[in-house]
């Protein structure tokens, strides 16, 4: 239901991201809580590969299902416990 009732993030947000951090097509990005994918769809909608970390199984599991996405992929962690692996990363987003 949150998902449902939650409204997005205005385009204008993802235009100043791309803008300030010069974030062009194909730009991987971290993002930190994704919750159930409110802001992951307007990264996604960029054309960014998105690597989400979401420590909750229910939530986790629900952005997996909202966004079936080549560019997209949820990883079950903490930020603090999370590891890159090597990978670099243009950006990070945070959900307060």
């Amino acid at each position: 239901m949150y998902d449902r009732a939650r409204p997005g993030y205005p385009p204008a947000l993802f235009d100043d991201l791309a803008s300030i951090a010069g974030l062009g097509p194909g730009a991987d990005v971290l993002e930190v809580g994704c919750g159930t994918g409110q802001a992951t769809r307007g990264l996604v909608a960029r054309g960014w590969h998105v690597t989400a970390i979401e420590p909750g199984p229910e939530m986790a599991a629900k952005v997996s299902e909202n966004l079936p996405s080549a560019l997209f992929a949820v990883e079950r962690a903490t930020f603090e416990a999370w590891e890159a692996g090597g990978r670099s990363l243009l950006a990070v987003a945070k959900r307060h």
